[in-house]
Order: structure tokens, then C-alpha cells, then sequence
């Protein structure tokens, strides 16, 4: 079940709407889960969208001009690998919407 909900940033105390189901979050980092747990001070569990992206060790593993992988061949292959994440959170959601329609009926 996906649902919308308001976590507290650990990094830097901000409040962040989001989305929450079994599979994914949205808004937010969970840090308790792979593979962002590679990234968690100690003691952080929720971590908000503008703190992870500030994080040196995040920047190196998923920011282009820190791995300086501007190459034709490895832009190709991040669009792929994008275009892949966003394919797989389309099918998460509409998992997720068919196992609610399917609990409560109608979605209208």
C-alpha cells in the first residue's frame, strides 16, 4: 500500500512530504535499506532529497561530473540505466495502485 506521508529530515531537521510503500520511497531516502544504507551517519533513518545529493560519497557513486563519466558511450548507458529505474517505479506504482484497487474497489 502506498502512502503518502511527512518524515522528518535526521541530516538537517526539514519536514518532507512523501510517498511510502513496502517497495520503494519517494521524497525521501530510507537509510535503513539497501542500497542507501551505504550512505547513513549513524543513527539516520530518514533522510530527505536535497541532504543525500549533498553527500560526497552519493555524489561519487551516482553524480556524472564527480565521476567524470561524460563519455557519449557512458551518458548512453546512464539514459539506459535511468530509463530502466523509471520503467521499474511505473510497474511499483501500478502494483501498488492494482493491490488497492483491488482492497477498496473503484478508484473514482
Amino acid at each position: 500500500m502506498v502512502e503518502a506521508v511527512v518524515v522528518r529530515c535526521d541530516r538537517c531537521g526539514a519536514h518532507v512530504a512523501g510517498l511510502r510503500s513496502p517497495e520503494f520511497t519517494s521524497g525521501f531516502y530510507d537509510m535503513s535499506a539497501e542500497p542507501w544504507s551505504r550512505y547513513a551517519e549513524e543513527g539516520e533513518q530518514t533522510v530527505c532529497d536535497s541532504c543525500i545529493q549533498d553527500d560526497p560519497r552519493y555524489q561519487a557513486d551516482y553524480v556524472p561530473s564527480v565521476r567524470n563519466e561524460d563519455t557519449p558511450e557512458a551518458i548512453e548507458a546512464r539514459h539506459a540505466r535511468e530509463e530502466g529505474r523509471r520503467k521499474l517505479e511505473r510497474e511499483r506504482i501500478a502494483a501498488a495502485r492494482a493491490r488497492w484497487l483491488k482492497e477498496h474497489g473503484s478508484d473514482t
